[in-house]
């Protein structure tokens, strides 16, 4: 037979010891529901709201400190820059990555122990490559530029970074993921200390040869 959500449920004898919950299609209702209402609504824009005020106001707290005190020499349009050229090396970084290593080895840990993982909200991206070049960008490269274009420092901090953002979301996974392996924690929180490492790094050398 059919239920109200069009999925077709087998007739099974129910037993009065073990009954039979449609757990999959009552979740599946209940987050169509929880989506379509108007509190969800509203706490999603009161939640974009002070996140993005908090970006309102570390965006240019990051310009001033550049173009106004002057800590590294560097012009506004120069902050403008190298916030590109770490969020393009940042995205090639993290795709050559996930090709060469990443997928065939998450992939398999994924099937191995039934972890649900899907790909959805696709501009959440955009959002992702914006949060990791900005932090990169103020917490690894201007300090690194401001020492003298020190590539040592800008590979330290990106990689203390990355262990920091992608290690506590890792640990997170971990603990409260039913199932979710500890092999994939730690390859979570390495693949963190790459991404940051080698973007705020590689970028610090390309403003070396640019502005130095």
């Amino acid at each position: 037979m059919t239920n109200s959500l069009g999925l077709r449920v087998q007739n099974y004898k129910m037993s009065s010891t073990k009954p039979i919950v449609l757990e999959s299609a009552i979740t599946i209702k209940d987050s169509i529901v929880e989506s379509k209402s108007s509190e969800y609504f509203i706490m999603t824009l009161f939640m974009i709201f002070i996140t993005g005020l908090g970006l309102g106001v570390s965006i240019p707290y990051s310009i001033l400190e550049v173009n106004m005190f002057k800590k590294t020499g560097l012009e506004t349009g120069s902050f403008f820059a190298l916030f590109f050229i770490v969020m393009g090396i940042y995205f090639v970084v993290d795709v050559f990555y996930q090709i060469i290593f990443e997928i065939k080895f998450v992939n398999y840990y994924v099937k191995k122990y039934n972890i649900p993982i899907i790909t959805q909200r696709f501009y959440l991206f955009g959002l992702f490559f914006f949060y990791a070049s900005l932090s990169n960008l103020y917490l690894c490269i201007l300090p690194s530029i401001e020492n003298n274009y020190s590539l040592r420092e800008a590979a330290f901090k990106g990689y203390i970074l990355g262990l920091f953002s992608y290690g506590n979301l890792a640990t997170v996974f971990g603990w409260s993921l039913k199932n979710y392996p500890l092999v994939l924690v730690f390859a979570l929180t390495f693949s963190g200390t790459v991404f940051s490492c080698v973007s705020s790094t590689l970028t610090v050398l390309i403003a070396s040869h640019m502005y130095s």
